[in-house]
């Protein structure tokens, strides 16, 4: 029945509403006033360094040091003038007193000086105290803090001493303009309101409403008495914009939940009904999609990152120059992932809109097959885990872009979605075969979960009709024989080509050998790698709150929801992908972000079981659940570096330190047609600048890091004998050197020089150009 309310009847109503609600809204009045009325930036500051505290404004420093002139310290060449007290202004005056170190008396030092991810300048640093100037924006720099970097190169001072040491420090002096900036106020109000209401419902379900009214407000005032003592110290304890609209939404339903109790304890028995079930997951999830929805509109201006360019560098070169995979092209990745990145190079090119178009595509892809899997237990629980897991892949930010093991989920969840459907059990299982097949060729250890997703179609088939042991063996064939044709036709398109005998050779004499490099770019063999993989195993990536989430949602999915055998036992496949994924990174032998994906995406079914509408029970088993899934997030889930930038109209910072397209742009003013070029790197961003300039390799070797680990193998040398002869052969116009990305790998057997092509590079080559740790020659 339709309800109305004349303009007498809603106004008595809005009031008394109001007044039930008094504290509270006096509360946040309160705080409100007090942040505006007080601003840590409204006042000149003078941080002499040695003083108590002056570590809050200053890092990268050694301790500090006395002499007949005061108190200094030293920087380490990478000192950092923090100005996160300052980010509510537009504008800062600082004042650096500086000075040189003794033993550079003949020469002055220089100094890098960066701010908001750029170079602002470079200044010789004098010996003798000098006071320098700087204007600077405090509001710029939003993913992590305001602050100034003080880069300067580092020596030895005396024999006794072997700290490296940089320039030296006495005073730090803040002038703020006094312009004040209404958006970090109002981020902070709005932060602060979402604590007071959250503690408020959190503290509603242990006593009355009154009482937890009573608490918020004094919460409330005793953060407007920490303002005021302290303004500069509140910042780093509120939550962000976005974690402060997910306490909201968790706020929101558990008042959904708790309002049909007097006094909203946590033993008092619950009993949702379907409405109220629906209110309350729709406020949850509402923060997320709204977080998720602009995250991917923001998404479309980043670039690609880390491994991602290049793979597609590897593409551009198969596809333009018709290279041959591991004959004319040595790498170490399987042939279904290139393949994959030459379809995507040629649909949507090989550039980063057309590349972040494609991977938004990809997870909409994932997120719908996802959807139609998990939808067989429950639309809203489908439509949770679909958002979870799109806001934890936008919080890796670009870095995660189209990884390989991102890739591969959509073919594994492509099998999972068949496996619940109504084909025959032949066909389904040669279409997950297959499905699994195609994630062999860009991972092989991608296949882990197969056994468990045979053994849900297998009890699907015996619960239809009962079935013999020869029965269950011929189904499995089918699933064999798909699992065999991705590799087979990769085979056969490697043969054809030409480049099997080099596939081959790669696999069997170096893989194994950069199967012993570790996550920190180690080279571990025998006994020693033992602990590594099991304390790498236990370590879980990290991701202890997820699993903790994930085992709740399943427990109350098996024991307090009412789900049929089928969908139980598809909790059961949830949980033994997850299991198996979890084994993933040890078979990779390393234990790198992307290594956990595979992990995550398969914990997120599970957590989203958590919101299933359960059967009467205590509260806490109604918001557990939902606290659970909050805490992850908050704790493991923050919003990218570059979507902060964005959210304040700022420019994104230069990708590597800007040397991307520093050597793009000169690659594209010096390089002429039919001119080519060697990289020494992995993943500096040479390759990534050549792929901008579309700059074609000299030779077979894209990286270099192979040269300068196990190099006394016969096959290194193998490998460093062919190069050198290449590089004689071909001798390329220009050698993009990015330094200590050639020799990252350390251990047993690693090598940081490479006598013939250091020989050739200093007889043969000049420095045509030099950036930040890297250096372009040319021939002479």
């Amino acid at each position: 029945m339709l309800r109305t309310y004349s303009s007498g009847s809603f106004l008595p109503k809005l009031y008394m509403s109001l007044r039930a609600e008094w504290l509270q809204i006096l509360t946040v009045l309160v705080v409100a006033l007090v942040l505006l009325g007080r601003d840590p930036a409204s006042s000149q500051r003078t941080i002499h360094v040695g003083q108590p505290g002056d570590q809050q404004y200053l890092d990268g420093i050694w301790q500090a040091e006395q002499n007949e002139n005061g108190s200094f310290r030293w920087t380490n060449g990478a000192g950092i003038v923090w100005l996160n007290q300052y980010r509510s202004l537009q504008a800062l005056i600082v004042h650096l007193r500086l000075s040189s170190p003794l033993a550079s008396a003949t020469a002055p030092t220089l100094l890098t000086l960066r701010a908001d991810e750029r170079d602002l300048g470079v200044v010789p640093i004098s010996q003798g105290w000098r006071q320098y100037h700087l204007l600077v924006a405090p509001n710029g720099s939003a993913w992590r803090t305001a602050n100034i970097d003080l880069i300067s190169p580092t020596r030895q001072i005396g024999a006794t001493d072997l700290r490296r040491l940089g320039i030296i420090i006495s005073d730090v002096a803040f002038k703020p303009t006094d312009q004040w900036l209404l958006l970090p106020l109002a981020v902070r109000l709005f932060s602060i309101l979402a604590v007071l209401v959250c503690i408020r419902a959190l503290i509603r379900i242990l006593v009355s409403d009154r009482l937890a009214l009573a608490a918020s407000a004094f919460v409330g005032c005793s953060i407007a008495v920490y303002w005021w003592l302290a303004p500069d110290q509140l910042d780093q304890f509120l939550p962000s914009v976005w974690h402060a609209a997910l306490l909201l939404g968790l706020a929101a339903m558990l008042f959904c939940y708790s309002q049909r109790s007097a006094h909203a304890r946590l033993w008092s028995i619950v009993q949702p009904t379907r409405s109220l079930y629906l209110r309350a997951v729709l406020v949850l999830i509402l923060p997320v999609a709204v977080g998720v929805a602009a995250t991917a509109v923001f998404s479309l201006q980043w670039r690609m990152l880390h491994d991602a360019p290049l793979l597609m560098y590897i593409a551009y070169l198969v596809d333009h120059y018709h290279a041959i995979p591991y004959r004319d092209i040595f790498d170490q990745n399987m042939p279904g992932a290139v393949l994959f990145y030459v379809l995507i190079g040629r649909v949507f090119g090989y550039d980063d809109p057309g590349f972040r178009i494609a991977d938004i595509l990809l997870l909409l892809i994932l997120s719908i097959l996802t959807w139609i899997w998990c939808a067989r237990i429950s639309r809203p629980y489908a439509t949770v885990t679909v958002l979870l897991f799109a806001w934890l892949y936008f919080h890796y930010g670009p870095s995660i872009g189209m990884q390989r093991d991102f890739v591969l989920l959509i073919p594994v969840v492509g099998a999972l979605v068949i496996a619940g459907s109504r084909l025959r059990s032949a066909l389904a299982l040669f279409l997950i075969g297959l499905l699994f097949g195609l994630a062999a060729v860009i991972k092989p250890h991608a296949i882990i979960p197969l056994p468990f997703v045979c053994w849900y179609v297998l009890g699907s088939m015996a619960d239809q009709q009962q079935t013999r042991l020869v029965d269950r063996l011929r189904a499995l064939s089918f699933a064999v024989v798909g699992l065999l044709i991705a590799p087979l036709v990769c085979t056969i398109y490697l043969y054809q080509q030409g480049g099997l005998t080099a596939f081959i050779e790669m696999v069997e004499q170096y893989l194994p050998l950069f199967a012993k490099i570790n996550g920190v770019h180690q080279s571990l063999s025998g006994p020693e790698r033992i602990p590594y993989l099991l304390i790498g195993y236990l370590s879980l990536g990290g991701h202890y709150l997820w699993l903790l989430a994930a085992a709740v949602g399943a427990y109350l999915a098996l024991q307090r929801a009412q789900l049929s055998v089928q969908q139980k036992r598809q909790v059961l496949l949830a949980g033994g992908v997850a299991f198996a994924y979890s084994l993933y990174p040890i078979v990779q032998g390393r234990f790198w972000t992307y290594h956990w994906l595979p992990f995550i995406y398969a914990l997120m079914p599970l957590i989203g079981l958590g919101i299933l509408m359960q059967r009467a029970g205590r509260l806490i088993l109604h918001v557990l659940p939902a606290l659970l899934i909050m805490l992850a997030i908050i704790a493991q889930a923050d919003p990218p570096i570059e979507l902060s930038y964005q959210a304040i109209a700022h420019p994104l910072p230069p990708i590597k330190d800007g040397r991307v397209d520093q050597i793009a742009r000169f690659l594209q003013a010096n390089l002429r047609p039919g001119e080519t070029v060697q990289p020494l790197d992995w993943t500096g961003g040479a390759l990534h600048g050549m792929l901008v300039a579309r700059a074609r390799v000299a030779t077979p070797f894209i990286y270099a890091f192979q040269f300068y680990h196990d190099v006394d193998t016969p096959y290194i040398q193998s490998l460093r004998q062919r190069f050198m002869t290449q590089m004689l052969a071909v001798r390329p116009r220009y050698v993009i050197d990015m330094g200590v990305y050639n020799t990252l790998i350390t251990g047993e057997g690693s090598s940081a020089v490479f006598p013939a092509l250091d020989q050739l590079l200093q007889h043969e080559y000049r420095v045509a150009f030099r950036g930040q740790g890297y250096a372009i020659l040319e021939h002479r």
